[in-house]
């Protein structure tokens, strides 16, 4: 998971993958 929080791999997903993985960070952080 570290891998994809990196800028680099984290520019590399897909938008709609982008989204799904900052509503699971933002839904963790709560």
């Amino acid at each position: 998971m570290q891998e994809i929080l990196t800028a680099r791999g984290f520019a590399s997903l897909g938008n709609e993958t982008r989204l799904a993985i900052f509503r699971l960070l933002v839904r963790a952080g709560e």
